[in-house]
């Protein structure tokens, strides 16, 4: 008997042969100085891609939007790896939302109308879409580097 995988079932095996727990590889959620995580996590990348960042920085490279993080940054990790089931790959942050499409046939006024996140730099995302239990390691000040 043997077992076959889907091409995103490999995809998605392969992200979490990357994460670990206490390293620069662990998940983390960056959000604004003024929110807080709680269990429903959402939209994640590695620790390492945001080391020695400014908050600002943060939020051009994860293609947050702008200002978005002028007041500050907190930070927080996954106390538990996500499993199979409990994530979904979004591509990287050069994709907002994880969705690819044409910039040059978006119209200025459908720009203007819609709920758009610029692209980032290219860091590897996941959304995580089950509760998992979070701990605040860092609030950062908008110029003060992680």
């Amino acid at each position: 008997m043997t077992l076959k995988s889907t091409f995103y079932e490999l995809v998605k095996i392969r992200s979490m042969n990357s994460w670990k727990l206490n390293t620069k590889n662990k998940l983390v959620k960056v959000v604004t100085s003024s929110s807080n995580v709680g269990n429903r996590v959402g939209y994640v990348t590695q620790e390492k891609y945001i080391v020695g960042l400014t908050a600002l920085q943060i939020e051009r490279d994860l293609g947050l939007k702008p200002k978005m993080l002028a007041g500050g940054a907190k930070i927080y990790e996954l106390l538990k790896l996500p499993e199979l089931g409990e994530f979904e790959c979004k591509l990287s942050t050069c994709f907002p939302g994880g969705s690819v499409f044409e910039w040059k046939d978006v119209s200025d006024l459908e720009f203007e109308s819609r709920d758009f996140w610029p692209p980032g730099k290219g860091f590897p995302q996941w959304d995580i879409t089950v509760s998992i239990p979070t701990r605040l390691i860092r609030t950062l000040l908008a110029h003060e580097p992680y």
